[in-house]
């Protein structure tokens, strides 16, 4: 007597089909992905256009130089559409968001689009901690656990309402007031 085999599941577009399957890469993805983002979406949607996960355009990205420069250039198109919304809207629209805008762009692209916060220090080692030996290292961050520790004692004794805990009230001894 011989057994059936078993049916295969249908699988999922985008799931990983083992060693040895072919991929579904294709050159044409690279002009995709171009045209998707020039509209302001994402490289990560893209996957769900063409029906496959992200972790797949992110392996095709570190596998296939032509699709990871098209999705380098498609950044930077991503950002041009983002960057001539803002220009229009606050230029010429009145019911235009711009916090909105602001925080859509730090979103979407942090290495252009952020608060800079500049610390002057006069103390060089800070500048460049790789000139360290390894017990200034440890000496520093003794010390910056003790700032730690030191900051959350002070704000746990002081009066925090979320942290607080209601005050019961007094109970009333037995005794009245003559």
């Amino acid at each position: 007597m011989t057994k059936k085999k078993a049916a295969k599941k249908p699988r999922r577009p985008g799931i990983w089909a083992g060693p040895g399957q072919p991929t579904k890469y294709r050159e044409e993805y690279c002009q995709g992905v171009i045209d998707h983002m020039s509209t302001g979406l994402s490289f990560e949607t893209y996957g769900a256009v063409i029906g496959v996960s992200r972790e797949t355009i992110y392996e095709w990205a570190r596998v296939h130089t032509p699709f990871s420069d098209a999705k380098a250039y498609a950044r930077d198109a991503c950002q041009l559409h983002w960057e001539k919304i803002g220009l229009a809207g606050t230029t010429n629209c009145k019911d235009f968001s711009t916090g909105m805008w602001i925080h859509n762009v730090k979103a979407r692209f942090p290495k252009t689009f952020r608060d800079v916060q500049e610390v002057v220090t006069r103390d060089e080692t800070l500048r460049n901690p790789a000139d360290l030996t390894e017990d200034q290292l440890d000496d520093r961050l003794a010390h910056a656990l003790k700032v730690v520790d030191a900051h959350e004692s002070r704000t746990s004794q002081t009066s925090n309402p979320r942290k607080a805990k209601k005050a019961k009230p007094k109970e009333a001894d037995g005794e009245g007031s003559k």
